[in-house]
């Protein structure tokens, strides 16, 4: 699973889903996963961003919340989680590979550190434009666990600043890799948007099986 193929399944889950990229998609409460399979048959887990009301409202939930082995993390991000987790637990086959954007990458996050206290195996983690999902003990037992970890932040997107890491001490898992693909406009929320990430991964991490869309993201 390469970053532009994480983020294209990423991309697929935001409504409308693309269902030709999954397997299965399921639906727990207001939390949606798709399911889908790499060339090895490993299951790649894809969280949504943002898109209702809910999600927005979740997105502003951001006391924390002690969630046991996880430690504090995210109260809006982390609402219905542990019911998602149990509802995917039964597909997750392989290495584990999780991504999202946005609010689905906080979620990734999270995910993946309900798996590390399941002892579920996990390979790649990808969160693209994540706030942060929880304290020092979440990105702990994360980075542990799970062997490659990516996350993004690109240009002025001040997402990955949120919630702010005072006057509690949210932190992002890991250092976030600054893509530096500003859109054009003065309004820093563009840099945020699925439309702008994805040809950024694409020219900072090229990927030969989408090598005319790096070519129109390079002339862009």
């Amino acid at each position: 699973m390469t970053p532009y193929g994480a983020f294209l399944l990423a991309q697929a889950i935001y409504s409308p889903i693309q269902p030709a990229a999954f397997e299965q998609v399921l639906t727990v409460g207001d939390l949606t996963a798709g399911l889908a399979r790499d060339a090895d048959g490993n299951t790649v887990v894809a969280l949504p961003g943002s898109q209702r009301r809910i999600d927005f409202e979740n997105d502003a939930d951001m006391l924390p919340f002690d969630a046991g082995p996880l430690g504090m993390v995210h109260t809006g991000a982390y609402r219905g989680m542990p019911a998602l987790f149990e509802a995917i637990r039964p597909y997750l086959v392989g290495e584990i590979s999780i991504a999202g954007h946005s609010l689905g990458a906080m979620r990734s996050g999270l995910l993946a550190g309900l798996c590390a206290v399941n002892d579920i195996s996990m390979a790649r983690l990808f969160m693209f434009e994540p706030a942060r999902p929880g304290y020092a003990r979440l990105g702990d037992l994360v980075r542990t666990h799970v062997p490659f970890i990516l996350g993004t932040r690109n240009a002025r997107d001040f997402i990955p600043d949120m919630p702010p890491d005072w006057p509690f001490p949210y932190r992002q898992i890991v250092d976030l890799t600054d893509l530096d693909h500003p859109a054009p406009g003065i309004d820093p929320i563009d840099d945020h948007l699925l439309g702008q990430i994805g040809p950024a991964v694409l020219l900072r991490w090229p990927d030969p099986q989408y090598a005319s869309e790096a070519a129109l993201a390079g002339s862009a």
